[in-house]
């Protein structure tokens, strides 16, 4: 989409309204055409108080929004400006500045002088063990991103938004793999987890299935006493900035549904034979019915296996209907109905429209289910 195309289109309308003699020094699309004026002359800090007049009285202007943010940008508030891109985005989602704010959004943050991730010169994509039986680790960078969908995502549900702004200050590392039964096992030889039932598909290096929330906190603190490291699971915002790593799409494999049996095991017509199923599912063949050892698919841009398909995973967050008075800053939302605990990815039980990345679940705390797992994840020093 060129700037030229939009600067035109903005001042050939408010030409228009100009010339119909209603405009007057305070009208809203009289303000965002000098602001848009000020921002084309360089004039930052001039434009920014003009769109922010104007959108007092017309705060739905999607295209006023976009060019807050651009304005924000060339003042060093990158914050600020992916807030109003967010909501450029979140009022028209096919609006003509639309393109540009979602390729804005997905820019990654600016790393730290050095390429490092602060994290002891450690940089991001490292792979470690805290001990042999540990599980494996990637070092994900800072960063920000949307989180949710837009409503024009197919499958999308409320529960997915509002779409907002969220701020990963600091590096930290995640399961480069669900926590798998070989891992499992080696709590359950040391006393601290409880047997897992393994529904006849294997153990070894398929994930470990059919744990409570308690249960699966349980073998994050088990971990954290062997290694001496405070391990735990995700909160839902930081397990969606590594599912997404970069991508505010669907899918981190874009929208051609054929290609998703390479990138994870879902519902589809391995699936439909086992069981003989007639129920919508993916046209791919990904060879698995069931569970599939971790790392038979191929990972996202982070480095990491399986967050999407093959079990759903325990997040830290109590249940909420929407992202309203979420946190902004990664941190686990340990309000609302903390007898359901938010599960997040989907699984090899699930069709198309609830593979996403934002696609949001609930699951009693309490309760168990054979397309249920985890990972786990730990702050870095």
């Amino acid at each position: 989409m060129g700037r030229a195309r939009i600067w035109v289109s903005l001042c050939f309308a408010v030409l228009v309204v100009l010339a119909s003699g209603r405009v007057s020094a305070e009208d809203p699309q009289q303000l965002f055409a000098d602001g848009f004026e000020l921002l084309g002359q360089s004039k930052a800090a001039q434009a920014i108080a003009k769109f922010e007049r104007g959108l007092k009285s017309d705060p739905n202007n999607a295209m006023a929004r976009f060019y807050l943010g651009e304005a924000y940008l060339a003042t060093g508030e990158g914050e600020k400006a992916r807030v109003q891109w967010s909501k450029s985005l979140e009022i028209d989602p096919k609006s003509e500045v639309s393109v540009a704010a979602r390729k804005r959004l997905t820019e990654p943050a600016a790393a730290p002088a050095g390429g490092k991730t602060g994290n002891g010169g450690v940089p991001a994509g490292t792979v470690f063990r805290d001990c042999p039986q540990c599980p494996e680790m990637v070092v994900i960078p800072p960063g920000r991103f949307v989180m949710g969908s837009p409503r024009d995502e197919d499958g999308r549900e409320e529960s997915e938004g509002p779409p907002r702004m969220v701020t990963v200050a600091a590096p930290f590392a995640v399961g480069k793999f669900e926590v798998t039964f070989d891992e499992w096992d080696v709590c359950v030889a040391d006393t601290g987890c409880a047997s897992l039932k393994d529904e006849g598909w294997g153990r070894g290096r398929r994930p470990a299935i059919n744990m409570s929330y308690p249960q699966a906190v349980a073998y994050a603190t088990w971990l954290s006493r062997k290694t001496g490291k405070p391990y735990r699971l995700l909160s839902e915002a930081e397990w969606e900035y590594a599912a997404r790593a970069g991508t505010q799409e669907a899918t981190w494999w874009g929208q051609d549904a054929a290609r998703a049996c390479r990138f994870a095991n879902v519902s589809d017509q391995a699936r439909k034979r086992a069981y003989q199923l007639s129920t919508d599912a993916f046209e791919c063949d990904d060879g698995y019915g069931s569970t599939a050892p971790v790392g038979a698919f191929k990972p996202n841009a982070f480095g990491l296996y399986d967050m999407l398909g093959n079990v759903w995973e325990w997040v830290e967050d109590c249940q909420n209907g929407s992202f309203q008075g979420a946190p902004t800053d990664g941190a686990a939302w340990t309000e609302g109905n903390c007898k359901r605990r938010m599960t997040r990815g989907g699984s090899w039980y699930d069709k198309p429209e609830v593979v996403r990345l934002a696609q949001r679940s609930w699951t009693l705390a309490k309760d168990r289910s054979s397309n249920l797992g985890f990972r786990v994840a730990r702050p870095l020093p």
